[in-house]
């Protein structure tokens, strides 16, 4: 029907074109309205993002087969601060925001040596990331093409 026909093709338009981002709003924690110019047409899309935040710890993390939120990375960071082992955490930010207290009491052991990015405005790292212009990569068009 022409409606579907219509529908499809801006899925397609979505999916292919290269997004001008008009405007980023919060909804509620973790989750953002994005305006985007795609093609000729305006769209709305919704956007959850990750909250993430590094540990450095001067000792390593055993390995784990389990799924995990972290994962071991390289970073220069701030004030030419040594890094040991440092690891990237990557969590929901209503779980983040739910567990804060808990998550920085667990991180003030003695072999911690510092946490980073924890005070970074969500909206600025999707901001950062995003930017002005986007497209949608291939991972992703796979899963929604």
């Amino acid at each position: 029907t022409g409606m579907s026909n219509f529908l499809f093709r801006s899925n397609v338009g979505l999916l292919s074109s290269q997004w001008h981002v008009i405007e980023v709003r919060s909804e509620s924690p973790g989750r953002f309205l994005l305006w985007v110019i795609a093609g000729d047409d305006l769209h709305k899309i919704n956007l959850e993002a990750q909250r993430v935040f590094y540990v450095n710890q001067k000792t390593e993390k055993p390995r784990t087969d389990q799924t995990t939120c972290w994962r071991k990375t390289n970073k220069i960071l701030p004030r030419s601060n040594p890094v040991y082992n440092l690891y990237e955490y990557t969590v929901p930010e209503p779980l983040f925001l739910q567990y804060v207290n808990e998550l920085m009491t667990d991180m003030s052991a003695p072999d911690v040596e510092g946490i980073y990015e924890t005070q970074v405005p969500l909206i600025f790292r999707v901001i950062a990331t995003i930017g002005g212009r986007c497209h949608v990569t291939l991972p992703a068009k796979k899963r929604f093409g």
